[in-house]
């Protein structure tokens, strides 16, 4: 669960709900939950960058270099990763 604080008052807020805008960008509206406060706002969460590429992606990549290369050049790179003593 993702925390959220007061921009006026530093206090922990209550998201209410959300409006996802795009698959990377969703609105979160809060509640402060201080009684000396109680502003409303609206957080704007967004994607920012890749720590580690999703699977998918690299799989995609690994199968579009091999399709491209020459076969024989292809079957020697998969040979060397058949072999019992092949190491990462």
């Amino acid at each position: 669960m993702i925390s959220v604080n007061c921009p006026h008052c530093g206090s922990n807020a209550r998201v209410t709900h959300s409006d996802t805008k795009s698959n990377k960008i969703k609105h979160l509206y809060a509640d402060c939950t201080n009684k000396e406060c109680y502003a409303r706002f609206v957080v704007r969460m967004s994607y920012s960058h890749d720590i580690t590429p999703s699977l998918a992606t690299q799989y995609a990549a690994i199968h579009e270099m091999l399709a491209n290369m020459n076969p024989t050049d292809r079957k020697n790179l998969l040979n060397q990763y058949q072999q019992p003593s092949f190491n990462f």
